[in-house]
């Protein structure tokens, strides 16, 4: 339960989060039905997505429900969480079924299987259980209910990571993707774990909250590089990377303005209104400021990384630095 000083931050965090995250679903769902066509999996592609759509919708609608849902009457909140873990309970299955093409080897596809039954078995778990509870006759612990998730995901991917790339040369993409994919459940599982045993203060308890939730945004662009190969995808790609990243800066804005080191800073000046402005100003420019070079940053990364793109710029500074160096000897 957040304490009174947790709640504004985890609220406007969450809001920016889910916000940004709507929009890049929205963006994967496009992309993942421009491609239905193409060779591969196109339905699990759309129920990843599909997946995703979920996940945000639901989590946004419990946020901008008052009273936030509890899951214990049938009230709007309650069936918005219900809507976010469908998303979350069923998204390994399309993803599994989307890296069943890494399973060469025969013990490999016993292996995938048997990790596509835990898939099913754990999703109807958490669905029947969270919608159960969303209907007024909860038959299990909803806390237990939204830890599972996290736990499931996080042991089908790593399980699924450790036995499928294990000896196979897998793409540069893919990769790249699954190092994010499981970079983001990862954060999430440790904020449920640290949130669960550790009495945190209201400014960690507000930085759990927030990063047990929005990590999925992770997982989301993560799944993005999948499609890097589709036509279009690149501009979707970079569009969705440079979103997050203002998500990301926003969120940073709002946590920045209502920490305790600002509210002390406040309260002891002269002028608490125009100290808080002054705070906001430095702030809002440090951000506008380092937003550029970590966007050409983050732009390089994916270009290096999911398209195998040459750095022209980089390239062309070099030669002009070699012109130089000729002219002047």
């Amino acid at each position: 339960m957040l304490s009174a000083g947790a709640v504004g931050p985890y609220v406007a965090g969450n809001l920016i989060g889910f916000s940004i995250g709507l929009i890049i679903s929205i963006l994967l769902l496009a992309l993942t039905l421009r491609a239905a066509r193409l060779p591969g999996t196109p339905v699990a592609n759309i129920a990843l997505a599909v997946c995703s759509l979920l996940w945000n919708v639901g989590g946004l609608a419990d946020i901008l429900a008052i009273p936030p849902g509890s899951l214990n009457t049938p009230d709007p909140g309650s069936i918005a969480l219900a809507i976010q873990f469908t998303g979350a309970a069923v998204w390994p299955i399309p993803m599994l079924v989307i890296w069943h093409h890494l399973a060469q080897q025969r013990w490999q596809c016993i292996c995938w299987r048997l990790l596509q039954v835990l898939a099913f078995a754990s999703a109807a778990v958490i669905v029947t259980g969270i919608w159960a509870a969303a209907a007024g006759a909860p038959f299990l612990p909803i806390v237990g209910l939204k830890e599972f998730s996290a736990y499931d995901a996080t042991f089908l991917q790593l399980s699924a990571a450790a036995l499928l790339l294990r000896g196979s040369s897998v793409s540069r993409t893919l990769g790249f993707s699954s190092l994010v994919v499981l970079v983001g459940l990862l954060l999430t599982t440790l904020s449920v774990i640290v949130e669960r045993n550790v009495t945190p203060t209201d400014s960690l308890q507000c930085a759990l909250g927030v990063t047990g939730q929005q990590s999925v945004l992770l997982i989301v662009i993560g799944t993005f590089f999948l499609f890097a190969r589709f036509r279009f995808a690149d501009v979707f790609i970079r569009y969705s990377v440079r979103i997050l990243l203002a998500g990301v800066s926003a969120a940073t804005f709002v946590l920045l303005i209502d920490s305790p080191f600002v509210e002390r800073l406040a309260i002891h000046a002269l002028l608490p209104g125009a100290m808080r402005f002054f705070v906001m100003a430095i702030a809002a420019a440090g951000l506008v400021m380092c937003f550029v070079p970590l966007d050409r940053r983050l732009e390089r990364l994916v270009n290096r990384r999911v398209f195998h793109a040459p750095d022209y710029r980089n390239a062309v500074r070099e030669l002009g630095e070699q012109v130089r160096r000729l002219y002047s000897e």
